[in-house]
Order: C-alpha cells, then structure tokens, then sequence
C-alpha cells in the first residue's frame, strides 16, 4: 500500500504565501516524501516534545515531516525558508 500525506495548517499557511509555481513544487515534493517514505532526509533535529523530526531541502525552503510506518502516512509540519 501506498504512504499518504498530510499537510499540517502550519504548512499550509506557509505555502498560500508563496506564489503558484513555488506552491506547486513544494506540493509536488510532498508527494514524492509520501513515494519514498524510506528516503534519508538531508538532516534531523529534535522538536520541543523530543520528537525527531526529519527535513529535506528543496530549493530555497526546508520541509520538516515525520513518518508514522504503522499508519502509512507522512505528517509534514512546516515548510520554512531553508537557512
């Protein structure tokens, strides 16, 4: 079975400011997260609750996500100018 995505409001938020075509490929890399759900991320840091949360750049924005295997789903949770 396929991986599924969400995006959090956070996220969401962070991408309605962006122009279309920035949106529309950030939208298209959360769909190739949900494809690969195995991939390594460019790199992983702990959030506040000690949850590790893994990012990915891409172009000039960082994607933070986390995977739950169990439910096959991938949870992306911000999407931020890359530092």
């Amino acid at each position: 079975m396929r991986y599924a995505h969400t995006i959090h409001e956070d996220a969401i938020q962070s991408l309605f400011a962006l122009p279309l075509s920035e949106r529309r490929k950030l939208l298209n890399e959360c769909e190739v997260l949900a494809r690969s759900p195995f991939a390594e991320p460019d790199y992983v840091r702990a959030e506040a609750d000690g949850r590790p949360m893994s990012h990915v750049i891409r172009g000039n924005h960082a994607i933070a996500y986390w995977v739950d295997h169990s439910a096959k789903l991938i949870f992306i949770t911000r999407i931020d100018l890359a530092d």
